[in-house]
């Protein structure tokens, strides 16, 4: 095993893509170094509240209703902060292709029930 994986990595050496640092690397390892020890809360409240074993209640969303206002608008810089990088946003365009294939059409739903911060 340890000589495959010493030809693959040669190969890549030689023939594979460099990274380049993103623009925003360094703001995403800030972003991710503060994170890293943080308590996920969301995850504390899912399981303090059972929200993981229970059904939802979702309503569609589109231009024409008013609860698109509620809707978050980001910037593109934010938007790759939030995600920690491009990969996602690359991934969207055909996410969302393949979707509107399938479905004949996009549908966003939201929850719109406030719960209270434990």
């Amino acid at each position: 095993m340890m000589q495959t994986f010493q030809i693959a990595a040669a190969f890549l050496n030689k023939f594979g893509v460099r990274f380049h640092n993103n623009v925003y690397a360094n703001e995403i390892l800030k972003i991710i170094r503060e994170r890293m020890n943080l308590e996920n809360n969301l995850a504390n409240m899912f399981n303090a509240l059972n929200m993981n074993r229970r059904t939802s209640q979702f309503q569609s969303i589109n231009a024409d209703r008013s609860n698109v206002l509620y809707f978050p608008t980001l910037e593109y810089r934010d938007l790759i902060l939030f995600a920690l990088g491009t990969y996602q946003i690359r991934q969207a365009s055909s996410c969302y292709g393949e979707h509107v294939r399938f479905h004949d059409g996009y549908r966003i739903e939201v929850f719109t029930i406030i719960i209270r911060a434990l």
